[in-house]
């Protein structure tokens, strides 16, 4: 069974009503919907009938992993599915274990986990790009702000900008780690490869 929004048309007006539906299956025509219940014109229902409707279902059926509206309250809520999943492609290409390792290489005194700021900043590129700047108050509506190994990074702007420099002096040889790694997962067998150097260009212009 599940809600649905169904819409009659009465005198050339157009009405739409909430009801409870389910799926049945009929010998011969396939499956289709069967409307069980109607609760009523969705314009005349108010938030607190439909929160209403709710706490009574739970109470009825004593749905213990729900929780009643009444006495809750949203004290924050923070962007997170993009974030998982720009996380998951970043983990899969080893990102994190290439830059950390190429930028000890270059030197082994740093202890600021470059890493994971270049990693904020990739994946707020994907999903809203920002300067790096309003990257540091982006960082705060999001699960970084909540996410293990995040929570006590310190996450002032300069923090970003020295991870930069950082990046840019790995940048050539993190190019060719984050090609061979392709090379791996992709099983490519590269003999002549093409890039786009407009953009380059033109700042060189």
């Amino acid at each position: 069974m599940f809600p649905r929004i169904t819409k009659s048309i009465k005198n050339g007006h157009t009405y739409e009503y909430l009801v409870i539906s389910e799926s049945v299956r009929i010998k011969g025509k396939g499956s289709t919907t069967k409307n069980i219940a109607t609760l009523g014109n969705i314009d005349k229902l108010r938030s607190k009938d439909v929160n209403g409707l709710i706490d009574g279902l739970i109470k009825i059926f004593k749905l213990e992993k729900y929780s009643l509206t009444e006495g809750t309250k949203i004290i924050e809520s923070l962007e997170h599915g993009a974030i998982v999943f720009w996380q998951k492609i970043w983990n899969k290409l080893s990102l994190s274990k290439m830059i950390k390792k190429l930028v000890k290489s270059q030197d082994k005194r740093i202890t600021m986990e470059v890493e994971k700021y270049i990693q904020m900043m990739t994946i707020n590129r994907c999903v809203d790009p920002l300067s790096k700047l309003a990257v540091t108050r982006w960082v705060e509506t999001t699960c970084y702000k909540q996410m293990r190994g995040y929570t006590d990074l310190p996450r002032e702007v300069e923090y970003f900008y020295r991870s930069m420099d950082q990046l840019l002096k790995i940048k050539d040889e993190l190019e060719l780690a984050l090609f061979e790694r392709l090379e791996t997962l992709f099983s490519v067998n590269v003999k002549l490869t093409f890039y786009d150097t407009t953009v380059t260009h033109q700042l060189i212009k």
